[in-house]
């Protein structure tokens, strides 16, 4: 939608595929299986902010979500 103006997801195959093909900025929570290896991908790609599970929290959350909203 082209008022989306952040994407979040737990990087499973389809958000992952929607990420990629849209272009959409995103913030990526994986958490099991491929979700790992999909968000390590779009992340090499400068594609997407990663949060790992142990990290995710209110303030890692919150910072990458600036970073995406303000950075242009």
């Amino acid at each position: 939608h082209p008022r989306l103006r952040c994407f979040v997801s737990h990087a499973g195959l389809n958000s992952v595929m929607e990420v990629a093909r849209n272009g959409k900025p995103s913030i990526l929570v994986p958490i099991f299986a491929d979700q790992i290896r999909n968000a390590q991908f779009l992340e090499a790609k400068n594609a997407t902010i990663v949060i790992t599970k142990e990290e995710f929290n209110r303030d890692t959350f919150s910072a990458a979500l600036k970073k995406l909203l303000n950075d242009k």
